[in-house]
């Protein structure tokens, strides 16, 4: 299997949970986390916004503009709740 092929299966599995995880999300409320380190947080948040932009689904210029305030806080908690807020 080539290299293009195999990136391939693997964008379509991605978009395939995605949907999945998607619309359980949507079905449900979920807690709020307080006790995580801030920086894997914000790693992983920038992962979800580069990850949304190669699937087709971009998050807004107004959110991208809050997560790079957000990364700007000094009170990890802050940080942490702000965050799950946006996402």
């Amino acid at each position: 299997m080539s290299c293009r092929s195999r990136s391939d299966v693997r964008i379509t599995f991605l978009i395939g949970i995605s949907s999945i995880l998607a619309a359980q999300v949507a079905a449900q409320d979920w807690p709020n986390v307080e006790s995580v380190d801030r920086q894997p947080l914000l790693a992983a948040a920038q992962r979800v916004v580069t990850a949304m932009g190669s699937v087709g689904r971009p998050i807004s210029v107004e959110q991208i503009a809050q997560l790079d305030e957000i990364k700007q806080l000094n009170d990890d908690a802050k940080v942490i709740k702000a965050v799950q807020n946006l996402l």
